[in-house]
């Protein structure tokens, strides 16, 4: 009898949406599963990187675009094939959108499960395949509700199991206008909090308003939901700071060395927030620092503006990383090294050229590093004081005052931090995460004293003094007033005695518009180019 009424419910069903309606049901999995197949072509091009530029010297990488391109035609040639009937279209959308949902969960994971990959990698692909998820999504709930109104039946997108669908894709239409830039600049944490609840609510909507089913889709969509807390939770540890006054608007954190694993890569950040322990962390984004210290160093740095984002001394906090943004082989195979910093880049740049100076006259297989050098532009000359902090004892600055192109300005506390790297890095840029912290720019005070500045700097809350002998500036700290001549010092950089072009470095990081003129100049001069952008 069980087995009469089933047959006789797959009936009804055929009778009322048509022999398609099983149909689309593969097509859902088969966008996960090709999905799948183009993860692991990046994952192997990433695995192999190193050992095709040794051997063609060029690096063969798979560019955002491309890889965009590839999902578009991937979701529009599933969505259209052997499809007979506008309802089987308008279905197929549906199936093949949630179909691409668990890989677009997949590209937010940070660190990235890929290997060899920088998470940060990943950001800009999973926005790209997260709107034609909506895209998909806009199209399914538009064609039903033109049959409907075709049929006369427009009420029907009223029905319960029906309006579960729109209320489904109006979250990811809300999801879809506050990751706009002009949004997420100004409510970063309203952002963040409505991204990650709506992410598990559409998940859910859809589980019971997809007819057929949705089981397999949606337990690859929960099951990486769920491993992302489990991961999290794996690799955060708990920790207490120690907060140290530099200047007016500098602090340094210093957290034990031991917390992290016996090596890192320079130029890493981890991630800070409340203990996990605390239930708002779950729906609060964490905060990106740059580590300013190398591995072999007693401690981690970090710098900070402390009227930011405040950190405690002696107080829990959870922190999770370092996570890298530059390759390894980036360390090993550079013969010189020309820096660009702008603003809070600084914290970023020191680590990278520390790093490259240690290496020196090293054989071990290595190329010998020749010469590295460190352009930084900042605003105002107390800011300098850093750089006794972070060890930098060679370096050309440039105070452009309050009318510097180059320096950071932005005071807002939910800006953005983006990190690109061209060609060579292969790292997208407009990454959605929050901006490291621009902690060298005051818009105050911008003739005061230097040494007033730092002798007379109001204490902060928990913080130890920190002496200001340590802060004074190297004899080779050489200031400049004004904006660099990108041009002129990337082309006395690479003289015409440089024949092997191809391991010789520009690095800009700051803000866009030193990447962008640094960018230029290198790809002039035929050197190698790598970025990190602080901005908005």
């Amino acid at each position: 009898m069980a087995g009469v009424i089933e047959w006789d419910l797959v009936l009804e069903l055929v009778k009322r949406h048509g022999d398609h309606h099983f149909a689309n049901v593969k097509y859902g999995n088969i966008a996960l599963g090709a999905s799948t197949v183009i993860l692991a072509a990046i994952a192997l091009n990433n695995i192999l990187k190193t050992a095709i530029r040794s051997t063609l010297k060029r690096d063969i990488a798979i560019p955002l675009w491309l890889s965009v391109v590839i999902w578009a035609l991937l979701a529009a040639g599933l969505s259209v094939f052997h499809v007979e009937e506008f309802t089987a279209f308008a279905k197929r959308l549906g199936r093949v959108s949630y179909g691409l949902l668990p890989v677009t969960f997949f590209l937010s994971i940070r660190p990235s499960p890929l290997p060899n990959t920088v998470y940060l990698q990943m950001i800009q692909l999973h926005k790209w395949v997260a709107r034609i998820v909506v895209a998909l999504a806009t199209l399914h709930g538009v064609f039903f509700i033109i049959h409907f109104a075709s049929q006369g039946e427009l009420t029907k997108v009223f029905c319960f199991l029906n309006f579960l669908g729109v209320l489904a894709w109006v979250g990811f239409l809300v999801m879809t206008v506050t990751s706009f830039i002009f949004f997420r600049r100004r409510y970063y944490w309203l952002f963040y909090r409505l991204h990650y609840i709506l992410s598990w609510v559409c998940v859910l909507l859809g589980i019971f308003h997809a007819r057929p089913g949705v089981l397999f889709l949606s337990f690859w969509c929960l099951a990486i939901l769920v491993g992302s807390i489990a991961y999290r939770i794996y690799i955060s540890k708990t920790t207490q700071f120690t907060v140290s006054q530099v200047s007016t608007n500098l602090a340094r954190i210093t957290i034990p060395r031991d917390i992290f694993g016996d090596n890192f890569t320079p130029g890493s950040h981890v991630r800070i927030s409340a203990p996990l322990s605390n239930l708002k962390t779950w729906i609060s984004a964490s905060r990106p620092y740059t580590i300013a210290s190398l591995p072999s160093d007693g401690n981690i740095t970090l710098i900070t503006r402390p009227y930011r984002f405040h950190l405690d001394s002696h107080v829990n906090y959870s922190i999770s990383g370092p996570y890298a943004s530059l390759p390894k082989s980036f360390f090993k195979s550079a013969s010189k090294v020309i820096v660009f910093a702008g603003g809070s880049g600084i914290s970023y740049a020191a680590p990278v050229v520390r790093a490259l100076l240690n290496r020196g006259n090293e054989e071990n297989g290595e190329s010998k590093i020749q010469q590295v050098s460190l352009i930084w532009t900042t605003r105002q000359r107390p800011d300098t004081a850093v750089l006794s902090l972070l060890q930098i004892e060679d370096a050309d600055v440039y105070i452009t005052g309050i009318t510097g192109d180059y320096s950071m300005s932005d005071t807002s506390e939910d800006s953005q931090y983006k990190l690109a790297t061209g060609n060579d890095f292969d790292i997208d840029d407009d990454n959605l995460d929050i901006e490291l912290e621009d902690f060298l720019i005051d818009d105050d005070d911008d003739n005061a004293d230097d040494d007033n500045l730092i002798a007379n700097a109001a204490p902060i809350s928990g913080s130890a003094p920190y002496s200001q002998n340590r802060l004074r500036l190297s004899e080779n700290i050489r200031i400049h007033h004004g904006r660099p001549a990108v041009s002129t010092l990337v082309e006395q950089f690479v003289g015409p005695q440089d024949r092997q072009l191809d391991s010789i470095w520009a690095i800009a990081c700051g803000p866009p518009d030193l990447v962008f003129e640094v960018e230029k100049w290198a790809k002039r001069s035929k050197i190698r180019f790598g970025k990190e952008i602080y901005a908005m």
